[in-house]
């Protein structure tokens, strides 16, 4: 994985990468999560905002570990500093005490096939839960995937989304 900087420059960041598919960052850009699909697992790094340096990689949350099948794909994270991240072929969503390494909750989603997640609306309090049809030789979809689904009702929020460099992005 690698960082862009603002004058461009490209940085190697993260070697050994399958299919990376997530990555958020705590409210006091102290901390970077990161999904890796094929590692099974979310996984923390400590990070440096001013140098853009990663280090101290650890697994947070063993999707085996908690008998969840599928991979994690696609991470964002709430206003409490909890996780939300799909499971692709487990057609679930798994919010995650990225501290504890604690499920605090679980959301069935039709769709097996989960590819990512982002809050929106006018609160950022509905989640959106994008689905796919892909590798149909080992998960055939089902009328349910390939959809984008949104989900109320969660008593959580996103933040907003912030530009690079950093600025807010309005999107209305």
């Amino acid at each position: 994985m690698f960082m862009l900087t603002a004058d461009r420059q490209v940085f190697k960041r993260i070697s050994n990468v399958d299919v990376p598919d997530g990555l958020a960052w705590n409210a006091q850009k102290t901390k970077f999560y990161f999904v890796d699909a094929f590692s099974g697992n979310v996984s923390c790094y400590d990070y440096d905002n001013e140098s853009g340096q990663i280090s101290n990689r650890r697994a947070i949350f063993i999707l085996k570990e908690h008998n969840i099948t599928g991979f994690p794909t696609g991470v964002t994270i709430d206003t409490e500093g909890m996780l939300w991240v799909g499971v692709f072929i487990g057609g679930q969503v798994l919010r995650i005490d990225p501290e504890s390494g604690k499920l605090l909750r679980s959301i069935k989603i039709p769709g097996k096939q989960v590819t990512s997640v982002a809050f929106g609306g006018k609160k950022l309090d509905t989640l959106f839960v994008t689905t796919s049809q892909i590798l149909q030789e080992i998960s055939p979809p089902t009328k349910n995937d390939g959809r984008v689904y949104y989900v109320t009702g969660l008593k959580s929020s996103g933040k907003p989304i912030i530009g690079y460099p950093p600025q807010c992005v309005n999107l209305t």
